[in-house]
């Protein structure tokens, strides 16, 4: 399976059987008061096949909290997902 081939319903399917969800994230972040307004920007950074016939996606997340020069969270995230 290739991300330029898969049509919406064949990841509609996949992500119902997804088997790993591993989160990393940086630390170092300032802490979010009651009541921010936060913004979450998100990209695939990559799909790759991996063992057994499945595909590794791998996702960026940041989250902008208003006023705030640095993110509040960076994280990315490693999900697998089989036929």
């Amino acid at each position: 399976m290739s991300a330029s081939t898969t049509t919406p319903r064949e990841c509609t399917r996949a992500a119902s059987r997804a088997a790993t969800d591993t989160w990393s994230s940086a630390g170092g972040s300032p802490p979010v008061p009651v009541g921010s307004r936060v913004r979450l920007h998100a990209s695939v950074v990559g799909v790759t096949e991996v063992a057994r016939g499945g595909v590794q996606m791998t996702r960026a997340f940041a989250f902008e909290l208003e006023g705030s020069e640095k993110p509040a969270c960076v994280a990315e995230s490693l999900t697998h997902f089989y036929p």
